[in-house]
C-alpha cells in the first residue's frame, strides 16, 4: 500500500520539523517514528532541505560549513527561547512548625510567595556564543592586529582613531582651534632652523 500523497503545506511542515531534529542530532529513522514516515521519505526530503540551503547561502561555503550555520541558527533560537522562559513569575513556597503553639504535636504554617524573575542571564551569554561563532564561521570576527600592525606602529589604524577622537573631544570641550600643523619634510626632525 502506497503512503498517502501529502498537500505542499504538510510537505513544508515535515520539512521544518525535519530540519530542526535533524540539527540536533536525531537519526532518520528516529525523525521517521516521530512524523510517522519511512525513512527513505526523511531521506528525499533531507536532499530537499540540503538543497535549499546550498541555494540560498550567500557564500560559497561547503555542506559542512551550511550544516553548522544552520544548526547555530537553532541553537541561538533556543537559547532565546529559554531567556524568555527564565523571564516572568515564580512561585516560592515555605513551611514553618510552631512547635510553641502545640507542644509534640506544632503547627505547620504554610505561605506561597511570588518572585518576578529578571531572566538568567546565562542563556544570553549562549546567544552571544551563538553570534560568536557565527562572525568566525563567516568570517566576520574582529581580528587582532597581526604583528607589525601594533599600537606602536604609527600607521595602525588605533593611533589615528584615538587621536582624532582627542581632537575632537578638546575641540568639544573649547581648549583647540582648527589649526592644523604643517607637514614635516622628509628626514626632518621638526626642530625649528637656526
Amino acid at each position: 500500500m502506497a503512503a498517502p500523497k501529502r498537500t505542499s503545506s504538510q510537505i513544508t511542515d515535515n520539512r521544518r520539523v525535519i530540519t530542526t531534529l535533524y540539527l540536533q542530532g536525531i537519526t532518520q529513522v528516529e525523525i521517521g517514528k516521530r512524523l510517522g514516515m519511512s525513512q527513505p521519505m526523511v531521506s528525499y526530503d533531507l536532499a530537499a532541505i540540503q538543497r535549499v540551503w546550498a541555494q540560498h547561502t550567500a557564500f560559497d561555503l561547503d555542506a559542512a560549513k551550511r550544516k553548522e550555520l544552520a544548526r547555530i541558527d537553532v541553537l541561538e533560537r533556543t537559547y532565546w527561547e529559554a531567556w524568555e522562559d527564565s523571564k516572568g513569575q515564580h512561585e516560592v513556597t515555605t513551611t514553618q512548625i510552631d512547635e510553641w503553639v502545640i507542644p509534640a504535636k506544632g503547627h505547620k504554617t504554610a505561605s506561597i510567595r511570588r518572585e518576578q524573575l529578571n531572566g538568567n542571564p546565562a542563556y544570553l551569554a549562549g546567544v552571544m556564543a551563538c553570534i560568536e561563532k557565527r562572525c568566525k564561521l563567516l568570517g566576520l570576527d574582529f581580528k587582532e592586529p597581526t604583528p607589525g600592525t601594533s599600537p606602536d606602529n604609527p600607521l595602525w589604524l588605533g593611533n589615528a582613531t584615538e587621536a582624532l577622537t582627542q581632537k575632537l573631544q578638546r575641540i568639544v570641550d573649547g581648549e583647540s582651534r582648527l589649526v592644523e600643523t604643517p607637514a614635516l619634510e622628509p628626514g626632518s626632525n621638526g626642530a625649528k632652523p637656526d
